[in-house]
């Protein structure tokens, strides 16, 4: 199974399986007229073996923690129960960061993201492959996929210092960028558009 968690549709994956009945593709994305790149608006799609095989779930602005941890939990979940896939490769898109002020379109931050993805690793237990994706602000991508490392690696526990700068730095340094590497990760107060209700009209449509 092969799980997009990218502000845009996952399409060209989408579209490499979509005649394939042995991976099912789900994407969680932005969609809105003339947002990039205006496909997967139907929670359903795929050709041949592959019909019904490609999952979109398409996203009103300001997704938060809670709603991205919403659908992992409600939809996710039950996808993998019922395709029962050997694996998971997940895309972890970076450019609906609630620091990356390029797009601006979700408000998702890199500690709520890092926690639900590793609550669904935790409840799969089976073989997981993560690859970057999207992400158009380096450093908070780079931040992401630094913190989503270290909790496949070595779980929450071990990730729970992330922002304290340790006492032993070298005084002289104290004041430089480098050391406010995290202050960023504070969500703003956008609007979440997707309601529990528009959240459970997009999952029933997709698991009826």
């Amino acid at each position: 199974m092969y799980i997009d968690l990218d502000l845009h549709h996952g399409d060209g994956v989408a579209d490499a399986f979509k005649f394939s009945d042995s991976v099912l593709t789900f994407s969680l994305h932005r969609l809105d007229q003339g947002f990039f790149p205006g496909t997967g608006k139907t929670p359903k799609s795929g050709f041949g073996k592959g019909r019904g095989k490609e999952i979109n779930f398409p996203t009103l602005k300001g997704l938060s923690d809670d709603s991205f941890r919403w659908v992992l939990q409600n939809v996710v979940d039950e996808l993998i129960n019922r395709f029962e896939p050997e694996c998971l490769v997940v895309q972890c898109g970076g450019d609906g960061l609630c620091s990356d002020s390029d797009f601006n379109e979700w408000n998702v931050t890199v500690k709520g993201y890092g926690s639900a993805l590793l609550e669904l690793v935790e409840r799969y237990g089976r073989p997981c492959l993560f690859v970057g994706g999207g992400g158009y602000n380096s450093l908070e991508t780079s931040k992401l996929w630094c913190y989503l490392t270290g909790l496949m690696v070595g779980g929450l526990e071990l990730c729970n210092d992330w922002d304290l700068i340790p006492d032993s730095v070298d005084e002289e340094l104290i004041g430089f960028q480098e050391f406010e590497f995290w202050r960023y990760d504070k969500a703003s107060n956008m609007k979440d558009s997707n309601t529990e209700e528009y959240l459970s009209s997009v999952r029933d449509k997709i698991l009826k």
